[in-house]
């Protein structure tokens, strides 16, 4: 019977493992994309916009691609430039 016991901790502790380390996997690579888009925009010279994005490295650029970064940056921004227009107007701002 120590046998299964034994087993059965090993499992649980094999199954327990490998979320932990895809979950690390993820943190690691949103950290590190976050660390090269910051590398990569020093001086923000919207002139070369796309040459900073081409600097960027490819597995960075998947994971904004799968996290749908640039639709959410679309959406934001015009949501504060709609809400800027609306509090413009005297009769509803």
């Amino acid at each position: 019977m120590p046998d299964l016991h034994a087993f059965g901790e090993w499992l649980l502790s094999v199954l327990l493992y490998i979320p932990q380390k895809i979950i690390e996997f993820i943190t690691d690579a949103v950290i590190s994309g976050i660390d090269a888009i910051f590398a990569a925009c020093t001086v923000c010279d919207f002139s070369q916009l796309s040459s900073n994005l081409a600097a960027l490295p490819i597995a960075t650029l998947f994971i904004l691609g799968w996290f749908k970064i640039g639709t959410g940056l679309t959406i934001i921004t015009s949501a504060y430039l709609v809400r800027f227009l609306i509090r413009r107007l005297p009769f509803i701002g």
